[in-house]
């Protein structure tokens, strides 16, 4: 019953927050909001039946749990930001720290096209957010290193097959947070915020902690 219990409140507490925030129902959208981290972190708890736990995985989804509450409930960007990047600061670390064997080879068949998909939309989207340089300078930065790490530990393995949930978590939160910013900022769409960047959030920190109960950590 364990098993299936959070992932069912995760798809509940979800579609709900999706549906509100379509319908403009402000105040019970941000509280799903700031549900959503802690119904994965009682997710992996039960898994791991409070054994073994990953301490740097609890302490980044606090981290993320805040940021969701200082972004949805109090709505001040210049503190959700960093908050947001530093939690994926320690998703990045979580990944690099299993990456065994790192060749050069593998650095450099990542990091170009890398830094082509990183960079584009960043100055793209820079001028937006020049009154939030160095929080935003903070998140995109701890997002970036999170989704290199995860293309880094695919390629050095060559296999997406066994690292398959830290795939999706990478290239769907990756997606979630261009089309979050394009909605913002160049042709704002209710379904898009509501039925895909929602989803998207939900579905790429779930999916991290499908990966992070599926590696062992010492």
């Amino acid at each position: 019953m364990k098993v299936k219990l959070f992932p069912m409140l995760l798809f509940l507490n979800t579609f709900l927050y999706g549906v509100l925030g379509y319908f403009k129902i402000d105040f019970y959208n941000g509280v799903f909001s700031f549900l959503t981290i802690p119904i994965i972190s009682l997710f992996y708890i039960t898994q791991k039946q409070g054994k073994g736990l990953n301490y740097v995985y609890l302490i980044s989804l606090l981290v993320l749990t805040l940021a969701d509450f200082v972004d949805s409930v109090i709505r001040v960007e210049l503190f959700s930001l960093p908050l947001f990047g530093i939690g994926l600061y320690l998703y990045a670390f979580l990944v690099i720290s299993k990456v065994n064997h790192l060749k050069v080879s593998t650095i450099i068949k990542v990091s170009f096209p890398f830094l082509l998909l990183y960079l584009v939309p960043s100055i793209y989207f820079y001028k937006y957010f020049e009154e939030l340089e160095i929080p935003l300078l903070i998140h995109n930065s701890g997002l970036g290193f999170f989704v290199f790490t995860v293309f880094i530990k695919i390629v050095n393995e060559n296999s997406i097959k066994s690292n398959i949930y830290l795939f999706l978590s990478g290239t769907i939160l990756f997606t979630t947070v261009l089309l979050r910013a394009y909605v913002m900022f160049i042709s704002y769409s209710s379904f898009i915020n509501s039925f895909i960047i929602i989803p998207g959030f939900s579905i790429a920190n779930y999916c991290m902690s499908k990966y992070i109960l599926k590696i062992k950590y010492h």
